[in-house]
């Protein structure tokens, strides 16, 4: 820990210890009283010490990805606290001192065990972001008056209750409910979640249960080591001439290359995954070594693979170790052990083409 804290605690503002095999909150870390940011994402922490209340001037708690089970009253001291994410733990009770918080406008708790929401969330009246998908909610948050709530996720829920009226009412700017879930016995509910992406940016028939989008687009996500940025070019110049084919709905690729200045890079590669259909894998050493790659975009796509919510398309374009990784039991679209990087261009284009059939018929 004094390895990676090497200014004086007193001057320590922001502090990442993230894939650090944490079990719990370092002690260093509650020295460090000017803290503003503190990121604890990815770790294997159990539980949030009483001792957190001492960070009075944090703004940003991320305790993502842990196993913490239970949010402890004294997390909800923090009266600074603008973001607090507490995305993939094993959560099943918001306690309500969270009425504390009354600075909060950003609060993630995907990925739990959340079963009922109480009351004093909508007492928050800064709240402006709130991500309850794929959690055990029977019912999520209608009727409750949020003051600046405009932006929600609530997908893959087993929702019962649901007042579409609500969330159409105008006081939304942004509806996430995809992905579905299977077991939501809520018709409405369950046709709102098939709309990947912000519900109002489709066009929603709200006299019926049928919704339609126009120019219907598939995105795919281009997974690729920037080494290896001719293999990923060319690639969507084939994908484009799908789009001049008789398709059903359009291709639009992503990648890395469409981030616009002064943008959040991380936030809109999280961003695309989650909405793309599919994601092609440019396979190579490199691939297969980006710590970025194996540790934050690969997990997001197999989750989606997981869910059924997304397809995979490996290729290996140069000598490396794919049947020993985690994409092992995936075939690719060239054997693995004849990559692009040792064929004739006509050999190839012929592999790209082969690529583009796949996508055809899965898409």
């Amino acid at each position: 820990m004094n390895e990676i804290i090497k200014k004086p605690y007193n001057k320590i503002t922001s502090l990442t210890l993230t894939n650090a095999g944490l079990t719990e909150v370092p002690a260093e870390v509650f020295l460090c009283k000017n803290l503003k940011k503190l990121n604890l994402s990815n770790n294997c922490i159990k539980s949030i010490p009483i001792k957190i209340a001492e960070l009075t001037k944090l703004r940003v708690l991320n305790l993502s990805n842990n196993e913490i089970s239970q949010i402890q009253t004294g997390c909800c001291n923090l009266v600074n606290l603008e973001t607090l994410i507490l995305n993939n733990n094993k959560i099943s009770l918001i306690p309500k001192q969270i009425i504390k918080l009354q600075n909060l406008k950003i609060l993630g708790l995907s990925g739990n065990k959340l079963t009922k929401l109480p009351d004093e969330l909508q007492k928050l009246r800064k709240l402006r972001q709130l991500d309850i998908s794929r959690n055990e909610l029977k019912k999520l948050i209608d009727g409750i008056l949020f003051e600046n709530l405009d932006s929600l996720w609530g997908g893959s829920n087993p929702v019962i209750e649901f007042d579409k009226e609500y969330y159409f009412s105008g006081r939304f700017k942004r509806l996430y409910f995809f992905p579905s879930y299977s077991f939501a016995s809520n018709r409405d509910y369950s046709e709102l979640s098939k709309n990947k992406g912000n519900i109002f940016s489709k066009n929603i028939n709200m006299t019926s249960n049928i919704h339609t989008e126009n120019n219907a687009t598939k995105s795919i996500f281009i997974c690729y080591s920037h080494k290896d940025i001719e293999y990923k070019n060319r690639i969507i110049t084939h994908l484009k001439t799908l789009n001049y084919e008789d398709r059903d709905c359009k291709i639009s690729e992503w990648s890395d290359s469409k981030i616009e200045t002064g943008t959040n890079w991380k936030e809109s590669i999280i961003n695309a995954i989650s909405n793309a259909s599919g994601a092609i894998l440019i396979a190579s050493t490199d691939f297969l070594a980006s710590d970025f790659i194996q540790l934050e975009e690969l997990p997001r796509i197999m989750a989606g693979l997981n869910k059924n919510t997304h397809r995979i398309f490996p290729i290996v374009v140069k000598p490396c170790r794919y049947n020993n990784s985690r994409l092992k039991d995936f075939q690719a679209v060239n054997p693995t052990n004849e990559p692009l990087s040792g064929m004739s261009e006509t050999e190839r284009e012929n592999m790209y083409l082969k690529l583009m059939d796949d996508i055809d018929k899965l898409l």
